[in-house]
């Protein structure tokens, strides 16, 4: 096997094949790689300080991506070395990923899928355990979440989900960009109060300029407790809500309060009145404008009798 032509393949810098072993039937190769250099320095893994002490070793066998049907497996030597700041710690090699069993590009390979499929399928693609492959998005969406850049808090919405059966999250979000930021359990005062003792210090209060909020009482004490100079923007569900109510009372004290014809207008036609002239069919728009014409007849004929009431009235009173 050309040694050269494979470890230009690997491109592990620093790094040299030193032997392989194929196995037909697993459809696997294993290769022995080691430190290119005769005397090598070992860098250690909590400070970075290089040393040539070594204290002992071990090998190490992590999982490399594949080369098409053939999974490849690298045997690596690992030293804990003798470093004057740290004492006896393990070595830092740049294409292992801690003590996984598995290199750095490998698990990046597998986050990157696991944008787009859900983790069982991603694991039976790499045949890995659920477990391994949901570890492994963990481990990249904190390392996402830490090095991405932060934005101010301007837009904040809070919500709450319903979580289990007779359990809910608050959800707090950043309506600018569209995604959550922190939940926490029950939707009570002290939840939210949580998050600003934890995710949202003083300083960073004051960049909040308005927050969307349904009209729940212990969201809007502990909003104005920590935002005071926020605007609070309820939701458009939440006023609809109460509109609709509104209005289906409206429509319920016109019914009782009117007789005859004038409730038989009222009657039966609540999601009539309700539904878009749009979406309405042309029989039900039909219905709808028979409606309104009864009613403007029959308003005109109780205004025109009340203007002759009020016209002999005062007729009566000037003699």
């Amino acid at each position: 096997m050309p040694e050269g032509s494979v470890r230009r393949v690997l491109r592990l810098v620093g790094y040299e094949v030193t032997g392989h072993e194929f196995d037909e039937e697993a459809s696997t190769l294993t290769l022995w790689v080691g430190p290119s250099a005769a005397d090598p320095y070992h860098c250690c893994r909590s400070c970075g300080i290089s040393t040539r002490q070594v204290h002992d070793a071990k090998e190490r066998r992590v999982r490399d991506l594949p080369w098409g049907e053939w999974k490849i497996w690298l045997v690596v030597t690992v030293h804990r070395v003798r470093c004057r700041r740290c004492g006896v710690t393990t070595e830092a090699i740049p294409f292992l990923e801690g003590k996984h069993p598995y290199t750095r590009r490998f698990a990046e390979a597998v986050a990157r899928e696991c944008e787009d499929a859900p983790v069982n399928r991603v694991a039976a693609r790499w045949g890995l355990s659920v477990q391994t492959v949901r570890r492994i998005d963990k481990r990249s969406l904190q390392a996402w979440s830490q090095r991405r850049p932060r934005k101010p808090l301007r837009w904040m919405g809070v919500d709450e989900i319903f979580w289990q059966k007779g359990r809910c999250l608050t959800v707090v979000s950043d309506l600018e960009l569209g995604e959550p930021l922190w939940a926490g359990p029950e939707r009570k005062k002290e939840t939210l109060d949580r998050f600003f003792a934890e995710k949202l210090p003083p300083r960073r209060r004051r960049a909040v300029r308005a927050v969307c909020v349904d009209m729940w009482k212990p969201y809007l004490l502990s909003l104005k407790e920590h935002l005071p100079r926020a605007v609070i923007v309820f939701d458009k569900f939440h006023v609809m809500k109460h509109v609709n109510a509104a209005v289906d009372e409206t429509r319920r004290q016109e019914f009782f309060r009117q007789k005859g014809q004038l409730s038989a207008v009222v009657r039966g036609k609540r999601w009539l009145f309700l539904t878009r002239w749009a979406n309405l069919s042309r029989a039900k728009r039909g219905a709808l404008n028979e409606a309104f014409a009864l009613n403007r007849r029959l308003f005109k004929q109780e205004f025109q009798g009340r203007s002759r009431f009020l016209g002999v009235s005062r007729g009566v009173s000037a003699t």
